[in-house]
């Protein structure tokens, strides 16, 4: 796989877009489609990044447009990523501020289900390494408030592998 793949729309992807009635339009929210337009074969996933965050997407949205085979991912020239790949993988080492946002988001999205929406608000605002602890700290205190202190201590300890590691010091201390 490259070093930078992109993701690319599908036929399928395309015939959706143009008729909204065929049965693979079928949970293709605003958002998804927003993102489905979007794109284009040419942008990698860290480019499309603060699109997907805008749109309050996660990955399971990103892999619900792939399991459609709504869009693909592929590398630069467009050649798809071997069968069974579920897109980039991030090589060890490699953390950022909006990989490990995209991965709280999903998390909060399993623990809380549908009480999350004002943390994925709040995320919104998340745009530096600044920003990235105290929200991770508030949707701790969150968890624990809605589910059991236990939760929000996984929680933590399983975002801790996406933090980028100059950040891992505070985490430790959700107070």
């Amino acid at each position: 796989m490259s070093a930078s793949p992109v993701l690319f729309k599908t036929d399928l992807g395309r015939a959706v877009l143009r008729d909204r009635a065929l049965p693979q339009a079928q949970g293709l929210n605003r958002a998804r489609r927003s993102l489905l337009i979007m794109v284009d074969g040419r942008r990698t996933l860290r480019e499309l990044g603060p699109a997907i965050d805008a749109l309050g997407l996660v990955r399971e949205d990103l892999q619900w447009l792939v399991d459609r085979r709504l869009m693909r991912w592929g590398d630069a020239t467009g050649s798809p990523v071997l069968a069974g790949e579920a897109g980039p993988t991030r090589p060890a080492g490699n953390r950022s501020v909006a990989g490990a946002k995209l991965y709280a988001l999903d998390l909060l999205g399993r623990l809380l289900a549908q009480e999350d929406a004002p943390l994925r608000e709040a995320a919104r605002a998340v745009t530096h390494d600044a920003h990235l602890m105290p929200w991770l700290r508030q949707c701790a205190v969150d968890i624990a408030r809605r589910s059991t202190e236990d939760r929000a201590a996984l929680f933590l300890v399983k975002v801790q592998s996406m933090v980028p590691e100059h950040l891992l010091d505070p985490i430790g201390d959700p107070a």
